[in-house]
């Protein structure tokens, strides 16, 4: 990359331009003949001044443009999904199941998340260990009782724990 130019409005447009266009910071820096550690030095300042501004500081006018330049990048990205996001509508509407099914997992995950699948965190009352584990549940069907399920887990994993280190000793 040549040596790293000054920001200013029109390089901005051409940063934004190759957000929008492609999937990585490496090629919008290529097409606005940037180098990268250059984006990212615009990114961590263009951050900075918007901390101070959200802590009521004032900024440099001749800093404002670091601001637009993080506001602009995050909206490029944003726009950069729009051609995804018209595809997986376009096959909802052509009937795509897998794709409907996905699109309301992620979108609405309390009413069409993966039932066949729940993760539930356990926290251990012993004085011994203080962290989590995770239990997999496999299905739920309406005859189970969730608390007793985890109530009967937690037990077989204690006696599991207490015979293999009985078998240690």
């Amino acid at each position: 990359m040549s040596r790293t130019r000054m920001l200013d409005k029109k390089l901005l447009k051409e940063i934004v331009k190759g957000v929008e266009r492609t999937s990585t910071v490496e090629l919008a820096c290529a097409i606005a003949n940037i180098s990268e550690a250059a984006f990212y030095k615009w990114q961590a300042r263009g951050r900075e001044l918007i901390e101070a501004i959200e802590n009521e500081e004032n900024i440099e006018q001749a800093d404002e443009i670091y601001v637009e330049f993080v506001e602009s990048v995050e909206r490029a990205r944003y726009i950069s999904c729009l051609p995804a996001v018209d595809t997986i509508q376009k096959a909802i509407k052509m009937g795509d199941v897998k794709a409907a099914e996905k699109f309301l997992s992620r979108r609405m995950p309390g009413q069409f998340g993966d039932y066949e699948r729940k993760e539930v965190t356990i926290k251990s009352d012993s004085n011994a260990d203080d962290g989590t584990g995770i239990a997999l549940i496999p299905s739920m069907g309406s005859d189970n009782d969730l608390d007793q399920l985890l109530q009967q887990q937690q037990s077989d994993a204690l006696l599991l724990a207490k015979t293999k280190t009985s078998e240690l000793s």
